[in-house]
């Protein structure tokens, strides 16, 4: 973990980025905030679509960089059985028999609850890595075949998305609709390892990529985001408004660019806040649709407030539980 201590200390930059994509991202479990559907489609498939390949971007560069990984391991494992226990009674919500409850348990516990389905993919895809690198012989292959083996996932994982309903039938139509009944291509298989293998190669090319002109990566940015822009609109033009692009031929890709431009500018924050955003993303990211839910339950808020709270509310449940967990240490 030094070493990725010493890289977060240098790059408070991907701290913030992190935290404004989580405060972004938390919009897409609450009600809209768009006025009508069509700026609600693109808003929800296109706009936001680039803060989870962030996040999971993030979690393998950070993987790579760390000389103790089982202690980071057990740190996303720890993570994910509170956010785990702490929705299973939503989980278990009209759950009947013993068979029912043990399904919905099993299920949710290897594809995550609704928004948690990044940590299980994230956690799963850090257990593979771990895996492989630790077998005799596989981890060389590993080593040299696991980032083309990364794009491969990647783009089958694209194919079998909503692309599979634009081919229509044959073998990759019937392969879309059976994973289409487990969620679609948003697991460790596809989105998971394939986006933690990206960070890890961002890691492994850190020097030669802070060489590329600011201007360059500036270009690349926009340049993707026009071409998923472009994506969405086939895509809603051919298969209409119910359009999910959790992955997507040019979705993810901003993600890494992000993550590229944040070497290149230092943000002019104290290195102690930008530490505090870092973890307030993660309890916004676990609590928001937990606190917006009880929100919407006792209070008539509009969509926009009830964002905003939200955010609110979560930042300020994580500053009262480190305060109590700094006074207890001391």
């Amino acid at each position: 973990m030094e070493n990725a201590v010493i890289v977060r200390k240098e790059n408070k930059t991907l701290d913030i980025f992190k935290a404004i994509a989580c405060v972004i991202v938390t919009t897409a479990h609450l009600p809209s905030i768009c006025p009508d559907p069509l700026t609600d489609m693109y808003f929800n498939q296109w706009f936001l679509r680039f803060c989870v390949p962030f996040f999971f971007v993030s979690s393998g560069y950070f993987y790579y960089k760390s000389r103790d990984k089982k202690k980071t391991l057990a740190r996303m494992g720890w993570l994910f059985a509170l956010s785990y226990v702490l929705y299973l009674p939503l989980v278990l919500e009209g759950a009947g028999d013993l068979h029912s409850v043990i399904s919905k348990l099993r299920w949710n516990l290897v594809f995550g609850y609704e928004h948690l389905w990044y940590l299980s993919a994230a956690l799963e895809g850090m257990v593979i890595w771990f895996v492989l690198e630790k077998i005799p012989g596989v981890n060389r292959l590993f080593h040299k075949l696991g980032i083309p083996a990364s794009v491969l996932l990647f783009l089958v994982g694209v194919l079998l998305g909503e692309y599979h309903k634009v081919i229509g039938s044959g073998p990759v139509y019937a392969l879309g609709e059976l994973l289409a009944v487990f969620g679609g291509p948003r697991n460790v298989v596809f989105m998971g390892f394939p986006l933690l293998m990206f960070g890890g190669a961002v890691a492994q090319y850190e020097e030669k990529i802070r060489r590329i002109p600011v201007l360059a990566l500036l270009a690349a940015w926009v340049i993707l985001r026009a071409l998923a822009y472009w994506e969405c609109t086939y895509l809603y033009e051919t298969l209409g408004s119910g359009i999910r692009l959790d992955l997507s031929f040019f979705g993810c890709w901003p993600a890494v660019v992000l993550f590229a431009l944040s070497f290149r500018f230092q943000i002019p924050v104290p290195e102690g806040f930008a530490k505090l955003l870092r973890r307030m993303a993660e309890y916004v990211y676990v609590l928001h649709p937990l606190i917006a839910m009880l929100l919407m339950r006792y209070t008539p808020m509009a969509p926009i407030p009830l964002w905003l709270t939200t955010i609110v509310l979560c930042s300020g449940i994580y500053v009262l539980l480190e305060k109590q967990f700094v006074v207890k240490r001391k």
